[in-house]
């Protein structure tokens, strides 16, 4: 499996890594600037909160905020690789079902230049927008399952939780990862707790056989119908967002911003829902009830 992903997931690139230039003197330093500020919006007009901001060389990110700024600053020069690295770097803005927008960014004896997209006066970058790629809708039914009023008999619930799973593209085709089984987990479900974070793994048995992982999804809808006998055991009380396991291939993201989320894309697990997607479907959330 790990080859597998490493073949055909685009994350699995080698790092970028920074590009050493020479600052022309001309450049106008502005003294002890080491951060960074800005603003991005989605294409969409959602809500830009979960949008990732990673600055390639020095491997350091932060989310924006509900309102599309984030801050991001460098560490002191005295702790930077060389006590003050000079060279150009990329800041990239992502969200896994979006474009990959990207800034330059020089840096000179460990702090920002004033030049490029960097904004002389007032150290902020210019608003990014990123356009969407992929519609990622999931409706879960029921919405609520009350752990007491599930039986089971012989092994077996009488309680089956129904997760529909829609992708479209909404430009042009996109390659996406989505796999019928992941190791011996066929049709595996994320249950995110909202309230706590825990995540949850289950499977479930996918309605149509799926003949291929890799899936290229254009203008026609691709559905697909996941069902999840639901067992007390599986669940604690709690509200949760259900999530399909979907990745987008991108040939431009460098994995080192992946790394940086905590993810290692070539093991599967809970680590995954630290990917920033923007998801769709009012009923995609499930509550559970003593």
């Amino acid at each position: 499996m790990r080859g597998f992903y490493c073949s055909t997931v685009a994350y699995c690139l080698l790092l970028l890594s920074c590009e050493e230039s020479a600052v022309s003197s001309a450049d106008e330093i502005v003294a002890a600037r080491r951060t960074v500020r800005g603003r991005v919006e989605l294409g969409t007009s959602g809500n830009p909160e979960n949008v990732y901001v990673w600055l390639d060389g020095f491997d350091i990110g932060t989310r924006a905020d509900a309102r599309g700024f984030f801050e991001l600053t460098l560490p002191p020069p005295d702790l930077q690789s060389t006590s003050g690295v000079t060279g150009g770097f990329t800041l990239y803005y992502f969200v896994g079902n979006f474009t990959l927008e990207k800034a330059r960014l020089l840096v000179r004896g460990g702090e920002l230049v004033s030049s490029g997209e960097l904004n002389r006066l007032q150290d902020v970058i210019e608003t990014k927008r990123l356009l969407q790629t992929l519609r990622i809708s999931t409706e879960v039914s029921p919405v609520t399952v009350a752990l007491s009023e599930i039986a089971v008999v012989a092994g077996k619930s009488d309680v089956l939780v129904s997760v529909n799973v829609t992708l479209q593209a909404v430009r042009d085709s996109v390659e996406v990862l989505f796999p019928g089984k992941v190791g011996s987990l066929f049709g595996p479900l994320f249950f995110r707790n909202v309230d706590t974070g825990a995540v949850t793994i289950l499977s479930s048995t996918v309605a149509s056989p799926v003949d291929r992982d890799l899936v290229s999804v254009g203008a026609q809808e691709e559905i697909r119908v996941m069902v999840r006998p639901l067992l007390p055991e599986d669940l604690l009380p709690g509200f949760y967002e259900v999530i399909p396991y979907v990745l987008v291939t991108n040939p431009d993201l460098p994995p080192g911003l992946i790394r940086s989320l905590g993810v290692v894309i070539e093991e599967f697990g809970p680590d995954y829902v630290r990917i920033p997607f923007q998801r769709e479907g009012q009923s995609r959330f499930f509550r559970v009830t003593p």
